[in-house]
This record gives structure tokens, sequence and C-alpha cells, in this order.
């Protein structure tokens, strides 16, 4: 961690996810059914550069990473309304895909009591790759969804999944 601390702060981490990572998103297809749903908290994944973000693991099990349950809530009402569903599938701690970036707490430094040591004085450039890499991927694929929408289906609906203790 001690390097890619270094290489992050000044600037040469060119990317942030490599290949063993998961993707910023899923996304599931099904029939339009007028219905999105999707899931801002619903993965609880770390890039392998940001090692654990400096949080002992069972920190990492707790809601403060991601909303449990939501998954299994998200995928069972895709299935049951047949409608398409985009996940993110990293942690809200990497960055939280439902605060507008560089808000407060889009990348917190401290959630719900815990520390994340790898998210204290971020730089810039260690911000812009969690927004380009994770952040507006999940975004657009939402936005590329919904543009597919013809406007003679107005009455579709998106709808968002939280679940809070």
């Amino acid at each position: 961690m001690f390097c890619v601390y270094f290489a992050n702060r000044l600037g040469l981490l060119l990317s942030l996810l490599n290949l063993n990572d998961p993707a910023a998103f899923l996304n599931i297809d099904l029939k339009n059914s007028g219905l999105l749903f999707t899931s801002d908290h619903n993965g609880d994944a770390i890039p392998q550069e940001l090692e654990c973000l400096g949080v002992p693991k069972h920190e990492l099990r707790r809601h403060v990473a991601y909303d449990i349950g939501i998954n299994t809530v998200a995928h069972y009402l895709s299935k049951r309304f047949d409608a398409p569903l985009i996940v993110a599938n990293y942690s809200r701690l990497v960055i939280d895909c439902n605060r507008r970036p560089g808000s407060s707490g889009s990348i917190p430094a401290v959630s719900d009591k815990t520390e994340i040591p790898c998210n204290k004085d971020l730089d810039p450039h260690s911000q812009k790759l969690r927004e380009e890499e994770i952040f507006y991927p999940y975004h657009n694929a939402i936005d590329q969804h919904l543009r597919r929408w013809s406007p003679k289906n107005a009455r579709e609906e998106k709808s968002d999944f939280d679940c809070s203790p």
C-alpha cells in the first residue's frame, strides 16, 4: 500500500481498476417493462490498488460499506417485474454513487464512526480516477438505458434502492 499511496499522491497512478477488479456496474437488461431498477449501494468491491482502503476487513462487512440485503431485494424485484436492473459493484466507501462527485460524503474520510485512511486528504487526481472509472460508468449506463426508452412510453419509471438498518 505504501508504494500505491505515494504513486497516487504524485499523480503517477494512471488507472485505478485493473483486470482482476470487477466492472464498475452490472447491467441486467431484461425486457423493457417500463421500469428501471438501480442500486447505488449494492456492491462491496474495493479496487485492489486501494487494498481495503486501510480499513479492517471486518468493518467492510458492515452496513458502512454497502447496503446489506439490497442485492437480494433488487434482483428479486427486477425478475418479478421483468425489468432491467443496473447495480453499482463498488463500495460506497470508494465513491458513493448516490452523491454528486466532489460533494460532502462523495468519498468519505469517516463513515458511521469508521475512519477510512485512504480517503483522508484525497488528492484531486485520485478523486478523478474514482469518478472516471466507477461513478461515471455506472451513471452513464443508467443514462444510456433511459435514452433508449422511446417518447411513446412516457409512463416509464426509474426506482433507486437503498436499505438502511
